[in-house]
Protein backbone atom coordinates (compact mmCIF):
# COMPACT_ATOMS: atom_id res chain seq x y z
CA UNK A 1 0.00 0.00 0.00
CA UNK A 2 1.16 3.60 -0.66
CA UNK A 3 1.63 6.40 1.89
CA UNK A 4 1.57 9.77 1.78
CA UNK A 5 -1.25 12.20 1.31
CA UNK A 6 -2.86 11.05 -1.44
CA UNK A 7 -5.51 7.98 -1.38
CA UNK A 8 -3.93 4.56 -0.30
CA UNK A 9 -4.58 2.30 -3.71
CA UNK A 10 -4.76 -1.41 -3.70
CA UNK A 11 -3.00 -3.87 -5.78
CA UNK A 12 -5.33 -6.39 -7.66
CA UNK A 13 -2.58 -8.80 -5.32
CA UNK A 14 -4.02 -7.21 -2.18
CA UNK A 15 -7.20 -6.57 -3.03
CA UNK A 16 -7.67 -10.91 -4.15
CA UNK A 17 -5.99 -10.74 -0.62
CA UNK A 18 -8.53 -9.13 1.56
CA UNK A 19 -11.22 -10.71 -0.34
CA UNK A 20 -10.18 -14.27 -0.04
CA UNK A 21 -10.41 -13.25 4.08
CA UNK A 22 -13.90 -12.99 3.61
CA UNK A 23 -15.36 -14.73 0.71
CA UNK A 24 -12.74 -17.37 -0.17
CA UNK A 25 -14.71 -18.60 -3.22
CA UNK A 26 -14.02 -15.27 -5.39
CA UNK A 27 -11.20 -14.72 -7.70
CA UNK A 28 -10.57 -11.12 -8.09
CA UNK A 29 -9.59 -10.72 -11.56
CA UNK A 30 -9.38 -6.91 -12.74
CA UNK A 31 -9.29 -3.55 -11.74
CA UNK A 32 -12.65 -1.87 -12.92
CA UNK A 33 -13.03 1.69 -11.62
CA UNK A 34 -11.19 3.86 -9.52
CA UNK A 35 -12.54 7.06 -8.05
CA UNK A 36 -12.61 9.83 -4.82
CA UNK A 37 -14.55 7.03 -2.83
CA UNK A 38 -11.66 4.29 -3.39
CA UNK A 39 -11.47 1.02 -6.24
CA UNK A 40 -13.88 -1.20 -7.89
CA UNK A 41 -12.45 -4.43 -8.80
CA UNK A 42 -14.70 -7.56 -10.88
CA UNK A 43 -14.12 -10.90 -9.28
CA UNK A 44 -16.74 -14.31 -9.79
CA UNK A 45 -17.12 -17.22 -8.33
CA UNK A 46 -18.84 -20.60 -9.95
CA UNK A 47 -22.13 -19.08 -9.94
CA UNK A 48 -21.83 -15.56 -10.44
CA UNK A 49 -19.94 -12.23 -10.64
CA UNK A 50 -19.61 -9.25 -8.77
CA UNK A 51 -18.41 -5.61 -8.40
CA UNK A 52 -16.55 -5.39 -5.15
CA UNK A 53 -16.06 -1.86 -4.28
CA UNK A 54 -12.81 -0.50 -1.41
CA UNK A 55 -13.85 2.62 -0.24
CA UNK A 56 -11.05 3.45 2.15
CA UNK A 57 -12.05 4.61 5.71
CA UNK A 58 -8.53 5.48 7.29
CA UNK A 59 -4.83 5.17 6.65
CA UNK A 60 -2.80 6.40 8.90
CA UNK A 61 0.54 6.10 11.05
CA UNK A 62 1.16 7.13 14.15
CA UNK A 63 4.88 8.04 14.59
CA UNK A 64 5.53 7.60 18.60
CA UNK A 65 7.16 11.08 18.11
CA UNK A 66 5.65 12.71 14.92
CA UNK A 67 1.81 12.32 15.71
CA UNK A 68 1.90 12.59 11.84
CA UNK A 69 -1.42 11.90 9.91
CA UNK A 70 -0.24 10.25 6.20
CA UNK A 71 -4.02 9.98 4.94
CA UNK A 72 -7.21 10.13 6.79
CA UNK A 73 -10.83 9.90 4.69
CA UNK A 74 -13.30 11.74 6.66
CA UNK A 75 -15.94 12.06 3.92
CA UNK A 76 -15.07 8.34 2.96
CA UNK A 77 -15.90 7.38 6.45
CA UNK A 78 -19.23 9.36 6.18
CA UNK A 79 -20.22 8.04 2.97
CA UNK A 80 -19.85 4.45 4.62
CA UNK A 81 -21.89 5.10 7.84
CA UNK A 82 -24.65 6.38 5.23
CA UNK A 83 -24.50 2.99 3.08
CA UNK A 84 -24.70 -0.03 6.31
CA UNK A 85 -27.22 2.81 8.15
CA UNK A 86 -29.74 2.50 5.11
CA UNK A 87 -29.90 -1.01 3.65
CA UNK A 88 -33.91 -1.14 3.57
CA UNK A 89 -33.64 2.06 1.09
CA UNK A 90 -30.94 0.37 -0.98
CA UNK A 91 -33.17 -2.45 -2.16
CA UNK A 92 -34.90 -0.11 -4.62
CA UNK A 93 -34.80 -1.21 -8.57
CA UNK A 94 -33.36 2.06 -9.83
CA UNK A 95 -29.83 1.14 -7.30
CA UNK A 96 -27.71 -1.51 -8.58
CA UNK A 97 -28.07 -4.31 -6.09
CA UNK A 98 -25.91 -4.88 -2.96
CA UNK A 99 -25.20 -8.57 -2.02
CA UNK A 100 -23.23 -7.79 1.29
CA UNK A 101 -20.92 -5.64 3.29
CA UNK A 102 -17.97 -6.10 5.10
CA UNK A 103 -15.04 -3.83 6.79
CA UNK A 104 -11.61 -4.67 6.55
CA UNK A 105 -8.79 -3.41 9.15
CA UNK A 106 -5.09 -4.15 8.54
CA UNK A 107 -2.56 -2.88 11.72
CA UNK A 108 1.63 -3.67 10.30
CA UNK A 109 4.14 -3.09 13.41
CA UNK A 110 1.75 -1.20 15.14
CA UNK A 111 1.97 2.04 13.33
CA UNK A 112 0.20 1.58 10.58
CA UNK A 113 -3.71 1.39 10.48
CA UNK A 114 -5.68 0.93 7.34
CA UNK A 115 -9.51 0.38 7.52
CA UNK A 116 -11.57 -0.70 4.27
CA UNK A 117 -15.15 -0.89 3.78
CA UNK A 118 -15.95 -3.57 1.17
CA UNK A 119 -19.20 -3.54 -0.41
CA UNK A 120 -20.57 -6.28 -2.80
CA UNK A 121 -22.81 -5.84 -5.59
CA UNK A 122 -23.89 -6.89 -8.70
CA UNK A 123 -21.86 -6.45 -11.63
CA UNK A 124 -23.17 -5.11 -14.78
CA UNK A 125 -20.56 -4.86 -18.25
CA UNK A 126 -21.46 -1.88 -19.18
CA UNK A 127 -21.61 1.95 -17.99
CA UNK A 128 -24.10 4.73 -19.93
CA UNK A 129 -21.01 6.22 -21.79
CA UNK A 130 -19.67 2.85 -22.92
CA UNK A 131 -23.25 1.49 -24.21
CA UNK A 132 -24.16 4.69 -26.18
CA UNK A 133 -20.64 4.47 -28.45
CA UNK A 134 -20.88 1.30 -29.13
CA UNK A 135 -24.20 1.67 -30.11
CA UNK A 136 -23.69 4.70 -31.91
CA UNK A 137 -20.47 3.42 -33.77
CA UNK A 138 -22.70 -0.04 -34.86
CA UNK A 139 -25.60 2.06 -36.18
CA UNK A 140 -28.36 0.31 -33.70
CA UNK A 141 -29.14 3.77 -31.92
CA UNK A 142 -32.36 4.28 -33.38
CA UNK A 143 -34.85 7.05 -32.40
CA UNK A 144 -37.69 4.26 -30.95
CA UNK A 145 -34.59 2.98 -28.82
CA UNK A 146 -33.42 6.80 -28.18
CA UNK A 147 -36.67 7.61 -26.96
CA UNK A 148 -37.07 4.86 -24.43
CA UNK A 149 -33.94 4.96 -23.08
CA UNK A 150 -33.94 8.95 -22.09
CA UNK A 151 -38.27 7.66 -20.74
CA UNK A 152 -35.76 5.08 -18.69
CA UNK A 153 -33.15 7.57 -17.49
CA UNK A 154 -36.07 10.04 -15.91
CA UNK A 155 -38.09 7.23 -14.53
CA UNK A 156 -34.74 5.74 -13.12
CA UNK A 157 -34.20 9.09 -11.29
CA UNK A 158 -37.63 9.80 -10.51
CA UNK A 159 -38.77 6.53 -8.52
CA UNK A 160 -35.64 7.20 -6.62
CA UNK A 161 -36.83 10.36 -5.74
CA UNK A 162 -40.68 9.61 -4.83
CA UNK A 163 -39.77 5.97 -2.96
CA UNK A 164 -36.82 7.08 -1.04
CA UNK A 165 -36.21 10.43 -1.07
CA UNK A 166 -32.62 10.06 -2.23
CA UNK A 167 -30.99 12.38 -5.02
CA UNK A 168 -27.92 10.89 -7.03
CA UNK A 169 -25.72 14.15 -6.15
CA UNK A 170 -22.89 12.91 -8.97
CA UNK A 171 -24.81 12.00 -12.17
CA UNK A 172 -22.78 11.20 -14.98
CA UNK A 173 -22.97 8.72 -17.17
CA UNK A 174 -20.00 6.30 -15.99
CA UNK A 175 -22.38 6.58 -12.59
CA UNK A 176 -25.44 4.79 -14.88
CA UNK A 177 -25.02 1.12 -15.29
CA UNK A 178 -26.52 -0.87 -18.23
CA UNK A 179 -26.80 -4.87 -18.20
CA UNK A 180 -27.39 -5.62 -21.66
CA UNK A 181 -26.52 -2.91 -24.48
CA UNK A 182 -26.43 -4.44 -27.68
CA UNK A 183 -29.85 -6.01 -27.37
CA UNK A 184 -33.25 -5.67 -26.04
CA UNK A 185 -34.40 -3.36 -23.74
CA UNK A 186 -31.68 -0.98 -21.97
CA UNK A 187 -31.90 -1.52 -18.46
CA UNK A 188 -30.18 0.93 -16.13
CA UNK A 189 -29.13 1.09 -12.42
CA UNK A 190 -26.88 3.68 -10.91
CA UNK A 191 -23.99 2.50 -9.37
CA UNK A 192 -22.53 5.53 -7.17
CA UNK A 193 -24.08 4.77 -3.80
CA UNK A 194 -21.82 6.94 -2.24
CA UNK A 195 -23.15 10.20 -4.00
CA UNK A 196 -26.96 9.57 -2.92
CA UNK A 197 -28.50 11.79 -0.46
CA UNK A 198 -31.23 12.71 1.15
CA UNK A 199 -33.39 15.92 -0.59
CA UNK A 200 -34.13 18.60 1.97
CA UNK A 201 -31.14 17.39 4.46
CA UNK A 202 -28.78 19.78 6.05
CA UNK A 203 -25.94 20.71 3.66
CA UNK A 204 -23.66 18.31 2.57
CA UNK A 205 -20.28 18.52 0.94
CA UNK A 206 -20.12 18.00 -2.41
CA UNK A 207 -18.38 15.54 -4.63
CA UNK A 208 -15.75 16.97 -6.42
CA UNK A 209 -16.30 15.19 -9.63
CA UNK A 210 -16.59 15.74 -13.25
CA UNK A 211 -17.25 19.23 -13.68
CA UNK A 212 -19.13 19.04 -16.88
CA UNK A 213 -22.16 17.49 -15.86
CA UNK A 214 -22.99 20.70 -13.43
CA UNK A 215 -25.76 22.61 -13.64
CA UNK A 216 -24.53 26.44 -13.76
CA UNK A 217 -25.18 27.71 -10.31
CA UNK A 218 -23.12 24.67 -9.10
CA UNK A 219 -20.22 26.48 -10.90
CA UNK A 220 -20.68 30.04 -10.13
CA UNK A 221 -21.77 29.92 -6.81
CA UNK A 222 -20.53 28.85 -3.51
CA UNK A 223 -22.90 26.54 -2.46
CA UNK A 224 -23.22 22.57 -1.31
CA UNK A 225 -26.72 22.37 -2.16
CA UNK A 226 -28.04 19.58 -5.61
CA UNK A 227 -31.63 19.79 -5.69
CA UNK A 228 -33.96 17.88 -8.28
CA UNK A 229 -33.49 20.99 -10.26
CA UNK A 230 -29.37 20.86 -10.95
CA UNK A 231 -29.88 17.78 -11.59
CA UNK A 232 -32.34 17.86 -14.04
CA UNK A 233 -29.33 19.84 -15.87
CA UNK A 234 -27.42 17.37 -15.60
CA UNK A 235 -29.75 14.74 -17.01
CA UNK A 236 -30.32 17.19 -20.24
CA UNK A 237 -26.11 17.15 -20.59
CA UNK A 238 -26.69 13.09 -19.98
CA UNK A 239 -29.95 13.46 -23.02
CA UNK A 240 -27.63 15.02 -25.37
CA UNK A 241 -25.25 12.34 -25.84
CA UNK A 242 -27.61 9.87 -25.95
CA UNK A 243 -29.57 11.70 -28.97
CA UNK A 244 -26.47 13.11 -30.77
CA UNK A 245 -23.77 11.06 -29.82
CA UNK A 246 -21.35 13.65 -28.42
CA UNK A 247 -20.81 15.77 -25.71
CA UNK A 248 -22.26 19.23 -25.80
CA UNK A 249 -19.37 21.69 -25.60
CA UNK A 250 -19.37 25.28 -25.84
CA UNK A 251 -17.91 27.22 -29.27
CA UNK A 252 -14.69 27.23 -27.78
CA UNK A 253 -15.31 23.53 -26.82
CA UNK A 254 -13.40 24.14 -23.41
CA UNK A 255 -15.64 25.45 -20.97
CA UNK A 256 -18.29 23.38 -19.48
CA UNK A 257 -21.96 24.37 -21.60
CA UNK A 258 -23.17 26.96 -19.70
CA UNK A 259 -26.83 26.93 -20.42
CA UNK A 260 -29.42 28.11 -23.07
CA UNK A 261 -29.92 32.14 -22.66
CA UNK A 262 -31.88 32.67 -25.87
CA UNK A 263 -34.60 30.44 -27.19
CA UNK A 264 -33.40 31.29 -30.64
CA UNK A 265 -30.37 29.00 -29.35
CA UNK A 266 -29.48 26.32 -31.82
CA UNK A 267 -27.17 23.47 -30.03
CA UNK A 268 -28.55 20.69 -32.31
CA UNK A 269 -26.06 19.09 -35.16
CA UNK A 270 -27.80 19.44 -38.66
CA UNK A 271 -29.17 16.15 -39.63
CA UNK A 272 -31.38 15.27 -36.18
CA UNK A 273 -33.95 12.58 -37.13
CA UNK A 274 -37.63 14.79 -36.93
CA UNK A 275 -39.37 12.21 -35.14
CA UNK A 276 -37.07 13.32 -32.35
CA UNK A 277 -38.03 17.07 -32.32
CA UNK A 278 -40.39 16.78 -29.19
CA UNK A 279 -37.33 14.81 -27.07
CA UNK A 280 -35.51 17.96 -27.88
CA UNK A 281 -37.93 20.42 -26.72
CA UNK A 282 -37.78 17.98 -23.30
CA UNK A 283 -34.04 18.52 -23.73
CA UNK A 284 -34.12 22.29 -24.11
CA UNK A 285 -36.11 23.21 -21.47
CA UNK A 286 -33.74 21.14 -19.21
CA UNK A 287 -30.91 22.96 -19.96
CA UNK A 288 -31.60 26.49 -19.48
CA UNK A 289 -29.33 28.66 -17.58
CA UNK A 290 -32.20 30.32 -15.40
CA UNK A 291 -33.29 27.45 -13.50
CA UNK A 292 -36.72 28.86 -12.94
CA UNK A 293 -37.72 27.95 -16.58
CA UNK A 294 -35.97 23.98 -16.01
CA UNK A 295 -38.20 21.38 -15.06
CA UNK A 296 -38.78 21.61 -11.16
CA UNK A 297 -38.91 18.12 -10.16
CA UNK A 298 -37.81 14.49 -11.82
CA UNK A 299 -41.83 13.75 -11.47
CA UNK A 300 -42.74 16.76 -13.83
CA UNK A 301 -40.19 15.21 -16.49
CA UNK A 302 -40.88 12.11 -16.10
CA UNK A 303 -44.38 12.82 -17.32
CA UNK A 304 -43.33 14.85 -20.42
CA UNK A 305 -41.02 11.99 -20.98
CA UNK A 306 -44.19 9.53 -21.09
CA UNK A 307 -46.82 11.66 -23.13
CA UNK A 308 -44.07 11.81 -25.70
CA UNK A 309 -43.63 8.07 -26.07
CA UNK A 310 -47.30 7.75 -25.88
CA UNK A 311 -47.49 10.20 -28.59
CA UNK A 312 -45.25 8.10 -30.91
CA UNK A 313 -46.81 4.72 -29.36
CA UNK A 314 -50.62 5.91 -30.01
CA UNK A 315 -51.97 2.60 -31.85
CA UNK A 316 -51.03 1.05 -29.12
CA UNK A 317 -51.92 2.89 -25.77
CA UNK A 318 -54.93 1.37 -24.18
CA UNK A 319 -57.70 3.26 -22.59
CA UNK A 320 -58.41 3.56 -19.12
CA UNK A 321 -61.23 0.94 -18.80
CA UNK A 322 -65.07 2.00 -17.62
CA UNK A 323 -65.27 1.33 -14.13
CA UNK A 324 -68.91 0.25 -14.64
CA UNK A 325 -68.01 -3.10 -17.07
CA UNK A 326 -66.61 -4.35 -13.55
CA UNK A 327 -64.54 -7.27 -15.70
CA UNK A 328 -61.96 -5.99 -18.58
CA UNK A 329 -59.51 -7.61 -20.63
CA UNK A 330 -56.47 -6.10 -21.08
CA UNK A 331 -56.04 -6.17 -25.28
CA UNK A 332 -52.14 -6.17 -25.04
CA UNK A 333 -51.19 -9.05 -22.35
CA UNK A 334 -55.17 -10.82 -22.04
CA UNK A 335 -55.01 -9.74 -18.57
CA UNK A 336 -58.49 -10.27 -16.98
CA UNK A 337 -59.16 -7.83 -14.44
CA UNK A 338 -61.78 -7.20 -11.86
CA UNK A 339 -63.30 -3.95 -10.87
CA UNK A 340 -62.74 -3.81 -6.62
CA UNK A 341 -65.05 -0.48 -5.87
CA UNK A 342 -63.07 -0.01 -2.19
CA UNK A 343 -64.36 0.47 1.02
CA UNK A 344 -63.47 -0.02 4.93
CA UNK A 345 -62.56 -3.24 6.34
CA UNK A 346 -61.04 -4.60 9.48
CA UNK A 347 -57.41 -5.55 8.41
CA UNK A 348 -55.43 -7.90 10.32
CA UNK A 349 -55.58 -11.13 12.64
CA UNK A 350 -59.11 -11.38 13.65
CA UNK A 351 -59.23 -11.92 18.53
CA UNK A 352 -60.85 -15.67 17.32
CA UNK A 353 -57.56 -16.44 15.74
CA UNK A 354 -54.72 -16.20 18.33
CA UNK A 355 -56.25 -19.24 20.31
CA UNK A 356 -55.63 -21.95 17.29
CA UNK A 357 -52.82 -19.92 15.91
CA UNK A 358 -51.10 -20.19 19.36
CA UNK A 359 -51.85 -23.82 19.80
CA UNK A 360 -50.79 -24.36 16.35
CA UNK A 361 -47.68 -23.20 16.73
CA UNK A 362 -46.37 -22.44 20.47
CA UNK A 363 -45.77 -19.16 22.51
CA UNK A 364 -42.60 -18.44 20.88
CA UNK A 365 -43.23 -19.23 17.59
CA UNK A 366 -46.60 -17.55 17.17
CA UNK A 367 -44.84 -14.31 18.86
CA UNK A 368 -42.02 -14.97 15.98
CA UNK A 369 -44.53 -15.37 12.67
CA UNK A 370 -48.19 -14.10 13.99
CA UNK A 371 -47.93 -11.52 16.06
CA UNK A 372 -46.73 -9.52 13.40
CA UNK A 373 -50.43 -9.25 12.39
CA UNK A 374 -51.83 -7.19 14.78
CA UNK A 375 -53.36 -4.98 16.11
CA UNK A 376 -56.46 -4.83 14.40
CA UNK A 377 -56.99 -1.83 12.81
CA UNK A 378 -60.06 0.11 10.04
CA UNK A 379 -58.39 0.50 6.73
CA UNK A 380 -60.15 2.49 3.81
CA UNK A 381 -58.89 1.76 0.45
CA UNK A 382 -60.26 3.54 -2.94
CA UNK A 383 -61.44 1.41 -6.01
CA UNK A 384 -59.08 -0.19 -7.94
CA UNK A 385 -58.84 -3.14 -10.94
CA UNK A 386 -57.17 -6.03 -9.85
CA UNK A 387 -56.56 -9.00 -11.75
CA UNK A 388 -58.76 -11.96 -11.37
CA UNK A 389 -55.52 -14.73 -11.76
CA UNK A 390 -51.61 -14.32 -10.42
CA UNK A 391 -49.62 -13.87 -13.70
CA UNK A 392 -49.20 -17.05 -15.60
CA UNK A 393 -45.86 -18.45 -17.27
CA UNK A 394 -47.21 -17.54 -20.89
CA UNK A 395 -48.08 -13.99 -19.89
CA UNK A 396 -44.35 -13.90 -18.47
CA UNK A 397 -42.96 -15.28 -21.17
CA UNK A 398 -45.04 -12.91 -23.53
CA UNK A 399 -42.93 -9.90 -21.53
CA UNK A 400 -39.48 -11.81 -21.61
CA UNK A 401 -40.04 -12.23 -25.31
CA UNK A 402 -40.95 -8.54 -26.16
CA UNK A 403 -38.55 -6.37 -23.04
CA UNK A 404 -35.54 -9.42 -23.11
CA UNK A 405 -36.07 -9.25 -19.63
CA UNK A 406 -33.30 -11.68 -17.83
CA UNK A 407 -34.98 -12.20 -14.71
CA UNK A 408 -33.16 -12.53 -11.51
CA UNK A 409 -32.82 -16.16 -10.67
CA UNK A 410 -31.57 -16.29 -14.50
CA UNK A 411 -28.71 -13.86 -13.85
CA UNK A 412 -27.94 -16.18 -10.31
CA UNK A 413 -27.88 -19.04 -11.84
CA UNK A 414 -30.12 -20.64 -8.89
CA UNK A 415 -33.42 -20.00 -6.92
CA UNK A 416 -34.79 -21.93 -3.76
CA UNK A 417 -36.73 -24.48 -4.74
CA UNK A 418 -37.69 -28.30 -3.82
CA UNK A 419 -35.76 -30.93 -5.04
CA UNK A 420 -35.53 -35.20 -3.14
CA UNK A 421 -33.13 -34.12 -0.64
CA UNK A 422 -35.58 -30.70 0.60
CA UNK A 423 -36.28 -27.53 -0.20
CA UNK A 424 -32.99 -24.98 -0.90
CA UNK A 425 -31.07 -23.19 -3.58
CA UNK A 426 -31.11 -25.35 -6.94
CA UNK A 427 -28.26 -24.46 -9.43
CA UNK A 428 -30.28 -23.51 -13.12
CA UNK A 429 -34.11 -23.43 -11.39
CA UNK A 430 -35.71 -19.95 -12.80
CA UNK A 431 -39.19 -19.21 -14.25
CA UNK A 432 -38.70 -22.16 -16.81
CA UNK A 433 -37.18 -24.69 -15.23
CA UNK A 434 -39.06 -24.22 -11.74
CA UNK A 435 -38.38 -28.10 -10.51
CA UNK A 436 -41.73 -29.44 -11.37
CA UNK A 437 -43.97 -29.19 -14.69
CA UNK A 438 -45.46 -26.33 -16.00
CA UNK A 439 -47.27 -25.20 -18.85
CA UNK A 440 -48.67 -22.24 -20.23
CA UNK A 441 -51.95 -21.42 -17.56
CA UNK A 442 -49.71 -22.11 -14.77
CA UNK A 443 -48.48 -19.52 -12.55
CA UNK A 444 -45.32 -17.81 -12.80
CA UNK A 445 -42.35 -18.80 -10.04
CA UNK A 446 -38.93 -17.70 -9.31
CA UNK A 447 -39.74 -13.96 -10.29
CA UNK A 448 -38.22 -11.43 -7.79
CA UNK A 449 -39.83 -8.48 -6.39
CA UNK A 450 -37.76 -6.88 -9.25
CA UNK A 451 -38.65 -9.34 -11.72
CA UNK A 452 -42.38 -8.21 -10.92
CA UNK A 453 -41.59 -4.64 -11.05
CA UNK A 454 -39.97 -5.34 -14.37
CA UNK A 455 -43.13 -6.29 -15.67
CA UNK A 456 -45.52 -3.67 -14.71
CA UNK A 457 -43.24 -1.27 -15.75
CA UNK A 458 -43.32 -2.60 -19.66
CA UNK A 459 -47.01 -2.70 -18.98
CA UNK A 460 -46.92 0.59 -18.44
CA UNK A 461 -45.09 1.31 -21.58
CA UNK A 462 -47.14 -1.13 -23.47
CA UNK A 463 -50.67 0.44 -22.53
CA UNK A 464 -49.93 3.95 -20.96
CA UNK A 465 -51.94 2.74 -17.97
CA UNK A 466 -50.57 2.49 -14.49
CA UNK A 467 -50.23 -0.56 -13.35
CA UNK A 468 -48.47 -1.67 -10.38
CA UNK A 469 -48.27 -4.72 -7.76
CA UNK A 470 -51.19 -3.80 -5.27
CA UNK A 471 -50.58 -2.48 -1.75
CA UNK A 472 -50.84 -4.75 1.16
CA UNK A 473 -53.93 -3.07 2.47
CA UNK A 474 -55.27 -3.68 -1.28
CA UNK A 475 -54.10 -7.28 -1.42
CA UNK A 476 -55.92 -8.17 1.99
CA UNK A 477 -59.21 -6.41 0.99
CA UNK A 478 -59.42 -8.14 -2.21
CA UNK A 479 -58.56 -11.63 -0.50
CA UNK A 480 -60.99 -10.86 2.32
CA UNK A 481 -64.10 -10.18 -0.01
CA UNK A 482 -66.02 -8.96 2.41
CA UNK A 483 -65.59 -11.72 4.81
CA UNK A 484 -64.50 -11.47 8.21
CA UNK A 485 -63.19 -14.91 8.72
CA UNK A 486 -59.77 -16.22 8.76
CA UNK A 487 -60.09 -17.69 5.19
CA UNK A 488 -62.73 -15.91 2.42
CA UNK A 489 -64.01 -19.01 2.73
CA UNK A 490 -65.07 -19.40 5.94
CA UNK A 491 -63.39 -20.90 9.42
CA UNK A 492 -60.97 -23.13 7.60
CA UNK A 493 -59.83 -24.08 4.20
CA UNK A 494 -59.74 -27.48 2.66
CA UNK A 495 -58.06 -28.97 -0.60
CA UNK A 496 -61.21 -28.77 -2.64
CA UNK A 497 -60.92 -24.65 -1.87
CA UNK A 498 -57.20 -24.15 -2.69
CA UNK A 499 -53.54 -25.84 -4.18
CA UNK A 500 -51.71 -25.67 -0.33
CA UNK A 501 -49.29 -28.78 1.31
CA UNK A 502 -52.89 -30.30 2.13
CA UNK A 503 -53.64 -30.80 -1.69
CA UNK A 504 -50.40 -32.80 -1.74
CA UNK A 505 -49.64 -31.16 -6.00
CA UNK A 506 -45.75 -30.88 -5.49
CA UNK A 507 -46.48 -27.74 -7.56
CA UNK A 508 -48.66 -25.27 -8.86
CA UNK A 509 -52.03 -26.15 -10.64
CA UNK A 510 -53.05 -24.18 -13.47
CA UNK A 511 -54.99 -20.91 -12.67
CA UNK A 512 -58.43 -20.91 -11.90
CA UNK A 513 -58.41 -24.71 -10.91
CA UNK A 514 -59.93 -24.24 -7.51
CA UNK A 515 -63.08 -21.92 -6.84
CA UNK A 516 -63.16 -17.77 -6.55
CA UNK A 517 -64.15 -16.12 -3.55
CA UNK A 518 -66.91 -13.59 -3.74
CA UNK A 519 -65.42 -10.85 -5.36
CA UNK A 520 -64.31 -12.94 -8.48
CA UNK A 521 -60.42 -14.08 -7.70
CA UNK A 522 -58.43 -17.07 -8.17
CA UNK A 523 -56.04 -18.02 -6.26
CA UNK A 524 -55.75 -15.44 -3.36
CA UNK A 525 -55.37 -18.57 -0.89
CA UNK A 526 -52.40 -20.88 -2.04
CA UNK A 527 -50.92 -22.12 -5.12
CA UNK A 528 -48.39 -19.15 -5.37
CA UNK A 529 -47.46 -16.38 -2.61
CA UNK A 530 -48.15 -13.28 -4.03
CA UNK A 531 -45.81 -9.93 -4.08
CA UNK A 532 -47.06 -6.60 -2.80
CA UNK A 533 -46.09 -2.89 -2.83
CA UNK A 534 -45.37 -2.59 0.58
CA UNK A 535 -42.02 -2.80 2.48
CA UNK A 536 -41.99 -4.85 5.28
CA UNK A 537 -42.24 -3.76 9.13
CA UNK A 538 -43.00 -6.29 11.85
CA UNK A 539 -44.75 -3.13 13.81
CA UNK A 540 -46.06 -1.19 10.69
CA UNK A 541 -49.74 -2.33 11.93
CA UNK A 542 -49.10 -0.42 15.14
CA UNK A 543 -48.48 3.04 13.61
CA UNK A 544 -51.01 6.09 12.27
CA UNK A 545 -49.59 5.29 8.54
CA UNK A 546 -51.34 2.17 8.94
CA UNK A 547 -54.55 3.43 9.07
CA UNK A 548 -54.50 6.19 6.45
CA UNK A 549 -56.47 6.04 3.16
CA UNK A 550 -54.74 3.32 0.86
CA UNK A 551 -51.98 3.07 3.41
CA UNK A 552 -48.18 1.62 1.84
CA UNK A 553 -45.37 1.15 3.90
CA UNK A 554 -41.99 2.82 2.01
CA UNK A 555 -39.40 0.87 4.32
CA UNK A 556 -38.82 -2.59 5.89
CA UNK A 557 -35.36 -3.52 6.65
CA UNK A 558 -34.64 -4.55 2.62
CA UNK A 559 -37.63 -7.04 3.13
CA UNK A 560 -41.00 -6.70 0.69
CA UNK A 561 -44.40 -8.41 1.83
CA UNK A 562 -45.33 -11.21 0.06
CA UNK A 563 -49.30 -12.66 0.77
CA UNK A 564 -51.57 -15.45 0.24
CA UNK A 565 -49.37 -18.88 1.38
CA UNK A 566 -48.67 -21.20 -1.69
CA UNK A 567 -48.79 -25.11 -2.98
CA UNK A 568 -46.09 -25.88 -0.17
CA UNK A 569 -47.25 -24.31 2.87
CA UNK A 570 -50.23 -25.06 5.85
CA UNK A 571 -53.14 -23.88 5.64
CA UNK A 572 -52.40 -21.45 8.45
CA UNK A 573 -50.50 -19.58 6.38
CA UNK A 574 -52.94 -18.84 3.54
CA UNK A 575 -55.03 -17.24 5.97
CA UNK A 576 -56.44 -13.87 4.63
CA UNK A 577 -54.47 -12.06 7.47
CA UNK A 578 -50.99 -13.88 7.24
CA UNK A 579 -47.84 -11.73 6.44
CA UNK A 580 -44.81 -13.18 4.91
CA UNK A 581 -41.59 -11.49 3.81
CA UNK A 582 -38.32 -11.78 1.56
CA UNK A 583 -35.46 -10.05 0.38
CA UNK A 584 -36.64 -8.39 -3.27
CA UNK A 585 -34.00 -9.76 -4.93
CA UNK A 586 -34.69 -13.24 -4.24
CA UNK A 587 -36.36 -15.94 -6.35
CA UNK A 588 -38.46 -19.08 -5.27
CA UNK A 589 -40.42 -21.75 -6.61
CA UNK A 590 -43.40 -21.15 -4.66
CA UNK A 591 -43.30 -16.91 -5.45
CA UNK A 592 -45.15 -15.16 -8.16
CA UNK A 593 -47.22 -11.87 -8.13
CA UNK A 594 -50.77 -10.26 -9.63
CA UNK A 595 -51.01 -6.72 -11.34
CA UNK A 596 -53.43 -4.17 -9.59
CA UNK A 597 -54.70 -1.02 -11.63
CA UNK A 598 -55.67 2.24 -10.08
CA UNK A 599 -57.44 4.84 -10.95
CA UNK A 600 -55.51 8.03 -9.70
Amino acid sequence: MSSGLERPDLSLEEAAAIVQHFTPGYQVERLLAAGNFGQVFYARDALKEVAIKFVPLEFRQSAKLAKDVLWIGPAASRDWRRLTSRTDLLHHPSLIRIRDFFRYEHRQEESQVAIYGLIYMDYWPWNLRSCVQTLYKEGSLNPKRKRALLLRLGDLLHRLQADTGLLMTDLKPSNILVRECQQGSLSLAIADLGGLHRQGAAAFQRVETTKYYWAPELHEADTNEVDQVALIFSWGMIAYLILTGKNLQTQEGEQPFAGLTDKEETIWPAGMEEELAGCREIVERCLWRDRVRRYQTFAALARALRREESRWQRGRVVAMPDVQEKVWREPLSGLEMIWLPGGTFAMGQLPEEKIPLTQFAGEKRYQSWFQREVPLHEVTVGGFWLARYPVTVGQFRQFVEESHHVSDAEQEGWAFGLAATGWGEWEGVQWRNPGFPQEEEHPVVCVSWFDARCYCQWLQRQTGLPFTLPTEAQWEYACRAGSRTPYAFGEKITAQQANFAASNKGGTTPVGAYPANPFGLYDMHGNVWEWCQDGFDEKFYAKPQATEVDPLCSYGGGFRVRRGGSWHYQAEYLRSAYRGRNYPDSSYADIGFRVALPIK
